[in-house]
């Protein structure tokens, strides 16, 4: 495993890019019709050196996808601790797969699977790791009772991935609505 700290990553707009358009495939704006993946796409540039990058982080080849099921042998993974715990997020060319200690607890790839992590549990790693926990955001599920909750959090975590000022509270409604049962 390629293994990368989260502050290699943590100040790179081309990574949350692509975090943020693979990695919450049920968020959706109903108004707008559109996913997240699509805003992404439509308001900011993914193309030349984002796309080379991303290429390069998940290691991308037509091999990989086609023979490997899109994914990487040697995948990168950015791990951030947080006391007794450890999460891992693998990032392969056409699946995310996420670890807690070791054991997975999810993906947002092909083998979709999530809302694994009460919003409780996440404010507590929040409160352990800040920033960082962001990684583990896919993983949680938000119940519409603690949404408003999880909108101020979530659009505090977002301002720090360098998106638009003007996108935020879209983006938030939109993850917001995709993390809920």
């Amino acid at each position: 495993m390629k293994l990368v700290e989260f502050e290699q990553v943590a100040g790179n707009p081309y990574f949350w890019l692509y975090y943020l358009s693979v990695c919450f495939p049920l968020a959706f704006d109903e108004e707008e019709e559109m996913t997240l993946a699509d805003f992404i796409y439509e308001n900011y540039d993914c193309d030349g050196e984002a796309a080379a990058w991303v290429d390069a982080f998940v290691q991308f080849s037509e091999e990989i996808m086609q023979a490997h099921d899109g994914h990487a042998e040697d995948p990168t993974t950015v791990v951030v601790k947080a006391a007794a715990e450890e999460y891992a997020v693998q990032f392969h060319p056409g699946d995310t797969i996420f670890f807690r200690n070791g054991q997975e607890i999810g993906s947002t790839g092909s083998h979709y699977d999530v809302q694994k992590l009460s919003f409780s549990a996440f404010v507590r790693l929040y409160q352990a790791i800040g920033f960082a926990s962001a990684l583990v955001l896919p993983m949680v599920c938000v119940k519409e009772a603690e949404s408003e909750q999880a909108a101020v959090l979530i659009r505090s975590l977002l301002s720090r991935m360098q998106l638009e000022e003007e996108h935020l509270d879209l983006v938030t409604d939109m993850i917001v609505a995709g993390l809920q049962q």
